[in-house]
Order: structure tokens, then C-alpha cells, then sequence
């Protein structure tokens, strides 16, 4: 009994697609989503959050099919084995059961009101015990049957992806790029917020220029 868990980070300038082609794989794998997030950041970028549940022999050609829908920028996969756990706990299930089945057996033939009480309460807990280990035996059948996925999807402007390490040339001609784009970037900033704001730009100089009319007929009052 082994549980497979994966973590795995995409990003995409494909937002939309990638969202839509994310469900598809699910469906495609016969998987299910057990919970999802979708959220816009106030970068004005998106991002989405999955927990998906895929079967356990199908889980390799999900993470492939996955990979090909974004850049893979981190992926973490791990596996838990808990043979040795859940057959304890089958072969505890198994005695509680032949247990519950001698007190049942003893109930049929007790005759005291004690021993019967007695009985009982035992029948109780070893039920309570049958409950409890079934209940611990299923979760491990789902976790292994069903591995467990962890998507996060970011949509970027440009995807970032891990490279060879760059020569002392190659890191100052990647600076100069980086310097000129982000001048680029700031005088485009500066466009957007001017076409957004230049009404109340309007209207702070036609509020400077009445205060600076209203102080020169003063200053001139004075004057006189």
C-alpha cells in the first residue's frame, strides 16, 4: 500500500486555456477535484489552486499531460508506504471481529443480569474498536487508490524558467536588458495612470490656478 502526493507549480500566459485544459485532464484520467480556487491578484494577474484525486495507475500520464499544459517551474512527488500499518490494522479488525463474535455467542448463554450488563459493554467498545479500524482501512484504500495532486496555476506576463548559470557577460547584458524594460515599463505605467487620472489632474490645476489668481488679488490689495 503506497500513497503517491504531488506538488506542482505551472505558469501560463495562457490563463483561460490552460484552466479549461486542466479540467479536461481530470476528466480524461477519470480523476475528480477535490477542491479549487480561483482568484484574481491585485497584480491584475490570475492564479488557481487545485487538490485533485487521480486513480493511482493513471497518475503518470496525468502529471504528463499536466506538464505539457504550462511550464513546469517546480514539482515535487512523493511516496508513503504503509504496507506494515494497514495490515496491523487488518489483522487487529480480524480479532475484534472474532472477538464480537465469542460475546455475542456469550450473550446467548448468559443468564445473570451482571454478566449480561458486562456483556454488553464489551460488545460496545469491541463494535467501537470494528468501527475504528474499518474507518482507518478505508482511508488508507482511498489515499492509495486515489493519489493526491496539488496544482497552483499562475498566469505571467513572462515565464520564468530555471536556466544554465549565465557567464559575467551574459549577467550584464541580461542587467542592460532588464534596466531598458523596466524604463520602458515605468514610462508605460506613467501613460496608463495619466489616460486614467487626467480628469482629476484637470481639475488640481484649475484648483491651483483659481488659488493662484485669489493670491495675487490679495497680494495686490495689499499692496495698494
Amino acid at each position: 500500500k503506497v500513497i503517491y502526493s504531488v506538488f506542482m507549480n505551472l505558469q501560463t500566459r495562457e490563463y483561460d486555456n490552460a484552466v479549461s485544459e486542466i479540467e479536461q485532464a481530470i476528466a480524461a484520467y477519470n480523476g475528480y477535484s477535490e477542491s479549487q480556487n480561483l482568484s484574481n491578484n491585485s497584480n491584475s494577474y490570475r492564479s488557481a489552486s487545485y487538490t485533485i484525486r487521480i486513480p493511482a495507475e493513471n497518475l503518470e500520464d496525468f502529471l504528463k499531460q499536466a506538464g505539457e499544459i504550462g511550464t513546469v517551474t517546480y514539482m515535487n512527488k512523493s511516496a508513503e508506504d504503509v504496507s506494515e500499518n494497514y495490515y496491523d490494522i487488518q489483522s487487529r479488525l480480524e480479532s475484534a471481529k472474532a472477538k464480537l463474535a465469542r460475546l455475542q455467542e456469550l450473550m446467548g448463554q448468559a443468564e445473570d443480569m451482571a454478566d449480561i450488563i458486562e456483556i454488553e459493554s464489551a460488545i460496545t467498545d469491541t463494535q467501537w474498536e470494528i468501527d475504528n479500524y474499518s474507518g482507518s482501512l478505508r482511508y488508507y484504500d482511498s489515499r492509495a487508490q486515489y493519489s493526491t495532486v496539488n496544482i497552483e496555476l499562475n498566469e505571467v506576463y513572462e515565464v520564468v524558467t530555471e536556466e544554465a548559470p549565465m557567464t559575467f557577460g551574459d549577467k550584464i547584458a541580461q542587467a542592460f536588458t532588464q534596466g531598458v524594460r523596466g524604463v520602458g515599463n515605468f514610462f508605460r505605467n506613467v501613460v496608463i495612470w495619466l489616460s486614467a487620472s487626467w480628469i482629476w489632474l484637470l481639475l488640481a490645476a484649475a484648483v491651483i490656478v483659481i488659488a493662484v489668481v485669489i493670491i495675487r488679488k490679495i497680494l495686490r490689495r495689499r499692496k495698494d
